[in-house]
């Protein structure tokens, strides 16, 4: 087993790289008193100064903190990071969190580096609400950003991606940002901080590791300065986004409207005469995907906004789809579809789509309602057939209520002016399999209520 030495905390405490780590966080921080952190530690020399730097402060009064790790399984020899990890734990009394992530669940021509970056952050996040703790703290240093701005100007990321990581996003901290690779090397040889080395760093057929091993590391010995100056001028440009998006902001804060079940709309004419590049940053932000975008996802928007043909779609970042839809701009995340139809019956209140509904039979025959989503129907009509909820499909056709002949559901729905994301999640409700009930739009006039009616039944749809 891996043998982990004792820490000295009270002689470590004493360094200036403890006393300035401590100023940042606290600054961080916003002097809101006591916090609980969890740590991403890895096990390599990043994360185990980050780990020391928290136990040389622990006294500090700063908060609790709990380690999680995340097991990768791509490199053979993984399960002796994870034990080194908690072997650490075990040692230095830190409780120790674990997930595993499997990479046969990597999909055909996905990154495999951005597959584990999103992977590896949504179990951090589990263990985080898991553990109690406000935060996720991450080893990033400051040679890791300008590795993160290079890469960004390879991929035409524009000035959004010179702004490199944030120090603090969301509840994610980055506190060794301001700390150059050199000062946590010194820190960790100076106190003999284990560590474990992770082979495939030194490969530099992977982009970063070419940037950081051919570019970075020549460069800064010609210039020891370089990372202060980086993380200065990132700073600069950290606050012209911030300014930027500030206006943009506001933008939406004016002129977005949140529909029902992740669906969010925007007037056309309240962007039109803004520059392209601000309407990009809207719907950037509307997608939360600051930061994420490259030059061919302004190219491919600007276009598609330029075009301004009706009907149109365009995939965004994080599974969201842009629609064009007449005088207005419709964002909606894609989702999969649990169920193909459902049994309704009365007494039921079920979940279909993006909707609710219920069916009540009436003690008293009622023959009109004002209200789109609740329509009266002649129970005896349909009495005796299955009556099930699915959403419309190609071919499909009804009689729509007050009109003479069979109309398609497509051509209803066209007629009523609907844009096509609705129309893709239209339900209808089928009596055996006739359609009776176009929801939220028009029942068939087969089930009218007519002065013969003995009986009623009431449907309801609830957003």
């Amino acid at each position: 087993m891996t043998q982990i030495p004792s820490l000295n905390t009270h002689k470590i405490a004493a360094d200036l790289l403890v006393d300035r780590f401590l100023n940042h966080l606290q600054i961080l921080l916003d002097e809101t008193g006591k916090e609980k952190f969890l740590l991403a530690i890895s096990g390599g020399p990043d994360s185990m100064a980050l780990l020391t730097l928290f136990k040389s402060v622990q006294l500090s009064n700063v908060g609790e903190f709990v380690i999680g790790h995340v097991n990768h399984h791509l490199r053979s020899d993984s399960n002796k990071d994870q034990e080194f990890v908690q072997v650490v734990g075990k040692e230095w009394h830190v409780p120790v969190f674990i997930r595993h992530l499997e990479p046969r669940s990597i999909e055909k021509n996905e990154s495999t580096e951005a597959w584990a970056r999103e992977n590896r952050y949504r179990f951090l996040k589990t263990m985080a609400y898991e553990s109690g703790c406000n935060w996720i703290v991450t080893g990033h240093h400051g040679n890791d950003q300008l590795e993160t701005v290079l890469m960004n100007l390879a991929h035409h990321t524009g000035v959004i991606g010179l702004g490199g990581m944030n120090t603090k996003h969301g509840k994610i901290l980055r506190p060794l940002l301001p700390f150059s690779k050199h000062d946590l090397n010194g820190f960790i040889s100076r106190y003999s901080i284990p560590f474990v080395e992770d082979a495939t760093n030194n490969d530099i057929s992977i982009p970063r590791n070419f940037i950081r091993n051919q570019v970075i590391g020549s460069w800064e010995k010609q210039y020891p300065d370089l990372i202060s100056a980086v993380n200065e001028t990132v700073s600069h440009f950290s606050e012209w986004n911030n300014a930027l998006f500030f206006f943009v902001d506001r933008i939406i804060d004016n002129n977005v409207y949140y529909l029902s079940k992740g669906k969010i709309e925007i007037s056309k004419s309240s962007i039109t005469n803004l520059p392209t590049i601000v309407q990009a940053m809207v719907f950037q932000t509307l997608t939360q995907s600051r930061g994420q975008w490259r030059r061919h996802d302004y190219t491919i928007l600007k276009q598609f906004i330029k075009s301004d043909k009706t009907g149109t779609t365009l995939q965004q970042k994080k599974g969201w789809e842009l629609l064009n839809n007449r005088k207005r701009w419709i964002l909606r995340k894609q989702e999969k579809r649990s169920k193909n139809k459902l049994e309704i019956k009365p007494g039921d209140i079920v979940e279909f789509g993006n909707y609710v509904y219920g069916m009540n039979l009436l003690k008293k025959p009622e023959s009109f309602t004002a209200n789109r989503n609740t329509e009266i129907l002649d129970w005896d009509k349909i009495k005796n057939r299955r009556l099930f909820l699915r959403y419309w499909c190609t071919g499909d056709k009804f009689q729509p209520l007050g009109l003479v002949g069979h109309q398609k559901v497509s051509d209803f729905l066209i007629n009523n002016k609907i844009d096509r994301f609705s129309k893709d999640d239209q339900v209808i409700l089928t009596a055996d399999d006739d359609i009776i009930w176009v929801c939220g739009m028009r029942i068939d006039e087969s089930v009218k209520v007519t002065p013969r009616t003995k009986q009623t039944v009431e449907l309801q749809r609830f957003s």
